[in-house]
Order: structure tokens, then sequence, then C-alpha cells
């Protein structure tokens, strides 16, 4: 369980916060995938909008980088929930005006919001008081997000057809509008960590030279593969589920919020297991998750294999984005923590948003199988990094 009583003040304020943005992401999911179905022209284009959420926050999140870094981590989150708050009203605008167009617009801004929401993993670990703190942090911050499936899921329940039509979506993102006014408001009392000020006196090494090492490699292709696998199969499912094997829209309802739950609840015991075993066995059962994943799916096409294989992924993705970024911070100083975590995270977001933005274009002109087929490269990928470093540091722990 996650030993949370030291925790200083910023770390539980940030998972609240952290808990009340998350909320778009089942919210988009829920209410976004239905009303996106509903007004795109083309049935090709019905997964468009949540593609664009994750291209928007591939494309932000770079920028939130250095506007966190200029701005400070208080003000810069405040840029991150505004965006998330215009998304809400362009989203409701769109629903209530049936464009897809304006639907996709505020796709964009929901995932440029979020690009600067990410990055409170980064606020939590300045915020530390020890190194061995950072896992349980983490893993707290995750777990709050699990509050954010069920709120979000809540609001797009609570809001459909408050203004329309039982099909009318814009009271859902209304609702989540309110939400982001009340996580400004508790985002407040965050006070800026001591870290926020760069260490001039620290030497400042080449980007290129902090992204040879080792370490670095492999904390980087930890996260990545570990969302481009979760966005490729996740983004998909319902459709393959509702249109590919006749399954309901209930039944994909279902599979999504279990997936959803599996990515978060594991936190209350992936900061232990790092603490307890390190950091490159929670790595490997993160890959082999994967594997897992892989085997279940191919074996059926009942609801039970798709609700099995996306639970799995969500403990897989846990595991890998939980160690990734736990390892991360070992291979900078304090004064290149901006221009590493802009790498970072524009490395990994890419890939998920690459990954998304193709899953529905692969799994239509190729085939569910076909899709799985081409996960199996990645998952390699993972266990060989996992294993290597395993083999050089059996017993590394943060």
């Amino acid at each position: 369980m996650i030993e949370c009583k030291r925790f200083p003040r910023n770390i539980w304020l940030l998972t609240l916060v952290s808990a009340l943005a998350m909320a778009a992401a089942p919210l988009f999911i829920l209410a976004g995938g239905l009303a996106g179905a509903e007004l795109a022209p083309s049935p090709k284009w019905s997964t468009l909008p949540i593609a664009c959420v994750v291209l928007g926050a591939a494309t932000g999140m770079v920028p939130a980088i250095y506007i966190l870094k200029y701005l400070g981590r208080k003000a810069g989150s405040y840029v991150g929930l505004c965006c998330l708050a215009l998304s809400g009203l362009v989203c409701a605008w769109g629903c209530y005006i049936s464009s897809f167009a304006v639907l996709c617009g505020g796709a964009v801004i929901l995932g440029l919001g979020s690009s600067f929401t990410q990055q409170f993993r980064f606020a939590v670990i300045e915020s530390v008081q020890t190194k061995s703190q950072i896992a349980s942090a983490l893993s707290l911050l995750l777990l709050g997000s699990s509050v954010g499936v069920l709120l979000g899921t809540e609001l797009g329940l609570r809001g459909q057809g408050m203004f329309g039509g039982a099909e009318n979506f814009s009271g859902s993102f209304v609702l989540f509008v309110v939400v982001i006014m009340i996580a400004a408001i508790v985002l407040s009392g965050f006070r800026a960590p001591l870290v926020e000020l760069d260490d001039s006196s620290e030497p400042v090494r080449p980007l290129l030279e902090i992204a040879r090492q080792p370490l670095f490699l492999v904390a980087l292709a930890a996260a990545a593969v570990g969302y481009a696998v979760m966005s490729f199969l996740m983004t998909s499912t319902p459709m393959v589920m509702h249109q590919g094997f006749g399954h309901s829209v209930a039944d994909a309802k279902w599979v999504i919020q279990a997936h959803l739950l599996a990515m978060f609840l594991p936190s209350l015991v992936t900061g232990k297991l790092i603490e307890k075993i390190g950091i490159a066995w929670v790595l490997l059962l993160g890959a082999l998750f994967y594997v897992f994943v892989l085997v279940v799916a191919m074996l059926g096409h009942q609801v039970m294999h798709f609700w099995w294989s996306l639970v799995l992924l969500g403990v897989g993705w846990n595991f890998l984005f939980v160690g990734g970024t736990t390892l991360l911070p070992q291979t900078y100083l304090a004064s290149e923590r901006h221009k590493v975590q802009a790498l970072n995270d524009g490395v990994v977001f890419t890939m998920q948003a690459t990954a998304s933005l193709s899953a529905g274009w692969v799994v239509y002109a190729m085939g569910w199988s076909v899709q799985l087929l081409m996960c199996i490269p990645l998952v390699l990928v993972a266990l060989v990094l996992a294993l290597t470093l395993l083999y050089k540091a059996p017993v590394a722990r943060v």
C-alpha cells in the first residue's frame, strides 16, 4: 500500500487537482465518442475527435513544459486549466449546434490543456522530501486519477440531454467546466517547491549526452511503449467490439471503464513494489502483462476476452509508466530537468498520438488480428530493455 503520512501538502493538492482534471479523458471517451459517432459525416471519421485529443496533447507537450519553466508550476498549470475549461465550452457548443468540426476543435484544445496537467507528475517529483518517496508519490497521483475516471463517466451520464435531445451531450461538457473551476480553486493552495529555482552553479550537459545514457533510454522506452501500445489498442476497441463483432455499446462502455480503472488502481501497490523489488522488476512485469494482453486478445472475440485484455493492458501501462517516470529523474540534474522532460514527453506523446491516429485506419483496413500482431515488436522492445536493466542493476531501487 502507499505510505503517504509524510507527504508534503503540495502532493495532496496536486492529487486532488489531477483527479478533477482527469475527468476530461473518460468524459470525452464516453460523451465525445458517442457525439462523434452521431455527428461524423462518415463512420470512418467517428474516432477522429478522440484522436484529436491525443494530437493536441502531443502538439502542446513541449510548449507546455517551457511555459511551465518560465511561468512556474502554479501559473503554468492555470494556463492548462484555462485550456480545459475553454475546451469544455467549445465541445458543449459543438454538441449543441451539431457541428462535428467544432467538436474536433474542442478536442484539440482539450489535448492542449492535458499537456499541462500531464506535468503534474514532475511537480510531484519536485515536491517530495526524499527521493525514496518518488514512487509512492507518483502512485498516489495516479490513484487519484481513478477518481477522475468515475467522475468523468458520471458527468457524461448526468449531463446527457440537459440542453437538448437524448443524444445531446452539451450539458456534460458544461458540467466539466464547473469541475475545472473547482480544480482552479484547489490549485490556489499550491506552493512552488524550492527546486523551482534552477541552480545555475550546476553544469548543464548537452541534451544528446544525456539522451545517450542507457538509463534514459530505458526510462523513455518504457513510457513510450506503454503509451503507444495502450493507445493503439484502446482507441479502436469500442469500434471493434460494436461494429466488428456485434457487441453492444453498453458492453464496450463496461470494457473501457474497467480498462481506465485498471490503469490507475494498481497505483495502490506500484510504489511499494518499486521500493521492494526495484524498478527493473516492475518494468519487466509491465512488459509481461502486455504479452498476456496479446495472448488473451488472440484467444477469442467474446466480451470477456476484450475485458481481460483491456484490464491487463491498463495494469501493464501503469507499471511501465510509473516505472519509467520514476527512473527518469536519475538521468538528469535539477538544472537540466526542463529540457530532459521536454524530450521525454515529446517522444512519448508523439508515439501516443501516432498510435491513436493510426488505430482506426489499421483496424478498418487490416482487421483486429493484424493490429494485435503489429504490437509484438514494441512489446519485445519493452521486454529486452527491462531484462537489460535487470541484468545490469538487479536490485536497483529509487
